[in-house]
């Protein structure tokens, strides 16, 4: 409609426009092609002519081949739009590559009882594409599947059926300090090995805090996992690289975003402490902010050369629209 309202005089084509909405509304459409064909066609010819933009007239082109197309799909029947395309598992299964499913127990029971078939005997993968077509497993595929605990929120376990089908293999989270400095190394490759190690430890106690004292909102135990933790890690990135903020502010925010929000007011304030007295090095009694901590954060270098906004200290980015700011 916008290629049109650019062509043709809206007024004077107001007729056209309206039965062009209503033939689509409808859906009817071989009527709206043949409509869209008789236009282009116009158009086109009086582009020979040079009434038109040569811009216009190539958009309009291409229009045109569509509803070529669309005409004759039509034509034949709407069952030839579709047909069954093979996927990564059967190309896999055919050709001996390797698959890895991730957070598989969030798959649908269907879908995983559906693989039961290749781990059975010779093992084959049976197709939905209208035939029953079995694809047979080739001696090199190996299937890999990945899952959180089903403690985890949001995680069940994967159906029985499936389950019984697999080699299972429990993987616990690296705990050893030097496993964790690595980690925290990969997201702030800058950071001093000294703050990196007060991060790690910082990420331990409150691990065992949340074992034996801390509570959340709802009077559970609240979940600390290497998840967390790098979820801090990229804050503190996002912060800190390019910007210019302080050190120990970025570090203090992006702890704070992923280790305080579930917590109840006394666990807030534990985990708080051992924030300042851990990571920012501030004494564990005095839990007031530095001077470098109470000044905005600069805007992120991701967000540089980009519309963005700071609300209550920190940045957002903005959408296309216009910002209307209500004073009360």
């Amino acid at each position: 409609m916008s290629l049109c309202g650019r062509t043709f005089s809206k007024n004077k084509n107001r007729k056209f426009v309206v039965h062009l909405l209503g033939e689509s509304r409808a859906g009817r459409w071989r009527n709206v092609a043949e409509l869209v064909l008789a236009s282009a066609d116009r158009v086109i010819k009086e582009g020979s002519e040079e009434k038109h933009p040569k811009g216009l007239v190539q958009r309009w082109s291409k229009l045109r081949r569509r509803a070529s197309d669309l005409r004759k799909i039509l034509r034949k029947g709407v069952a030839s739009l579709f047909s069954f395309v093979g996927g990564a598992l059967t190309s896999a299964a055919r050709d001996g590559d390797w698959v890895l499913l991730d957070e598989v127990n969030l798959g649908s029971p269907e879908a995983l009882l559906a693989l039961g078939d290749l781990f059975s005997g010779a093992g084959s993968l049976r197709l939905h594409d209208g035939a029953g077509t079995c694809v047979p497993r080739h001696p090199g595929f190996r299937l890999f599947c990945c899952m959180n605990p089903s403690t985890d929120v949001g995680k069940r376990e994967p159906p029985a059926a499936f389950s019984s089908r697999v080699a299972r293999c429990h993987v616990d989270e690296p705990a050893a300090e030097a496993d964790l400095a690595e980690v925290v190394a990969r997201y702030l490759p800058r950071l001093p090995e000294e703050r990196a190690r007060r991060v790690v430890r910082f990420y331990r106690a409150a691990r065992e805090a949340a074992r034996t004292r801390l509570c959340d909102g709802a009077g559970r135990r609240p979940c600390y996992s290497l998840r967390t933790l790098c979820r801090a890690l990229r804050i503190v990135a996002a912060n800190y690289d390019g910007s210019g903020n302080a050190l120990d502010r970025c570090l203090v925010e992006g702890l704070s975003a992923c280790f305080l929000t579930e917590l109840d007011r006394p666990s807030y304030d534990a985990v708080l402490w051992l924030i300042f007295k851990i990571v920012a090095d501030k004494s564990g009694k005095d839990k007031g902010f530095a001077p470098s901590m109470k000044a905005p954060l600069r805007m992120p270098a991701a967000l540089k050369g980009k519309r963005a906004v700071q609300i209550e200290g920190y940045w957002l980015p903005c959408g296309e629209g216009d910002i209307n700011v209500q004073v009360i």
